[in-house]
């Protein structure tokens, strides 16, 4: 029996435009009557916990890939962002790149538009203590301990469950540890090669039908 679902937003409840897929909604909402949905995003917290009240959900929400957590309405931030800071002002050195509008609210990390050279950010990134991760709507400069997968087994501790009696959907790359450490977990078919590879299922329908078909899998059919 799940008693917990970790489960991201773009791509995986949006369509590729990040237009919510209401048939995804509708089963997040009633499937949050039966176990706790927590929220898991890249996105900032004011965005993550916008989304998770017009859903009608009440549980915890991860935002910034793992650095910030919402906990029965206690904000806790879980990195800092200095050495996310140093490394931008040195790769902007050598890059061309834009911060996305939502970053000023970011708490512990840098989000660059998704035309940012990744993998000169890779490279550059050696000498410092952050990770790249990119999910398809934006390149991630994050602090080194911080990722979903973390957070969710923070979250996990709270909860007072095991993460094998969780279930994990996303779609990105940085999705694709906690889709590895939970008990059961899906990608839809647009997720990333990564995702795919760690997810144990990968649905056949992309974004919010490959959800609907994931928790079919699950055996959460409400």
């Amino acid at each position: 029996m799940f008693r917990a679902l970790f489960v991201d937003i773009d791509g995986t409840i949006t369509d590729a435009r990040r237009r919510a897929e209401f048939e995804a909604v509708e089963l997040l909402r009633k499937l949050g009557e039966h176990l706790t949905v927590v929220i898991t995003s890249g996105n900032v917290l004011p965005v993550a916990f916008g989304i998770r009240q017009f859903i009608g959900l009440n549980g915890p929400v991860i935002a910034e890939n793992g650095g910030v957590v919402l906990y029965n309405d206690e904000v806790e931030v879980l990195a800092t962002i200095d050495e996310v800071e140093r490394f931008y002002i040195e790769a902007k050195k050598h890059i061309n790149m834009e911060r996305i509008f939502t970053d000023r609210w970011r708490l512990t990390e840098i989000a660059l538009k998704p035309d940012a050279d990744y993998e000169k950010l890779l490279e550059l990134s050696r000498r410092f203590s952050v990770r790249i991760e990119r999910t398809g709507f934006a390149v991630h400069i994050m602090p080194e301990n911080v990722s979903k997968a973390r957070a969710m087994q923070h979250i996990c501790r709270k909860l007072g469950v095991k993460v094998e009696e969780c279930i994990a959907v996303g779609d990105g790359d940085n999705d694709a540890e906690m889709l590895e450490i939970a008990g059961f977990s899906g990608a839809p078919a647009n997720a990333s090669p990564l995702a795919k590879q760690k997810a144990k299922y990968v649905a056949r329908n992309s974004y919010g039908k490959g959800f609907a078909e994931i928790m079919e899998m699950a055996g959460l059919n409400v």
